[in-house]
């Protein structure tokens, strides 16, 4: 049985699984590494990039944009990346070093959106700042 509230559209959940390293670096910002997943990756996919990352200190953020939502409703990846971005802002994680790894074409939509949301951000200057690589994956 559905639910009277849920419209049914992935989009406005945005779940995300944010990791902090268990392994300090003792940098003054942990890097944060985004891994974008493909359309119909799992969870399970990036957690083993996930792991590499923060083995080395790195705080990790996976996300997995609902391809078929994405497609069906125009604009959809700019607001993921609204969403990306309040995020960093909501955690305080706007000062820390940002590493982008991108899987197959969802994950470039998804790093697009992103890109698009930074440039309309106010403070856009010091997070592009922070911006220091995009790994690309297939």
């Amino acid at each position: 049985m559905e639910d009277d509230n849920d419209d049914g559209n992935a989009i406005d959940n945005f779940d995300y699984i944010l990791t902090f390293p268990t392994i300090r670096q003792g940098f003054i910002f942990d890097p944060i590494v985004f891994l974008f997943g493909w359309s119909g990756a799992l969870d399970n996919n990036l957690l083993k990039y996930s792991k590499i990352y923060e083995g080395e200190g790195c705080i990790t953020v996976r996300y997995i944009a609902p391809f078929d939502d994405c497609i069906a409703r125009k604009g959809s990846y700019n607001e993921i990346g609204t969403k990306i971005c309040n995020m960093l802002e909501e955690m305080e994680l706007n000062r820390h070093p940002i590493i982008l790894h991108v899987f197959g074409r969802n994950g470039s939509l998804v790093l697009n959106g992103f890109l698009t949301a930074l440039q309309a951000m106010p403070d856009s200057d010091m997070i592009s700042y922070n911006l220091k690589g995009v790994v690309f994956d297939r």
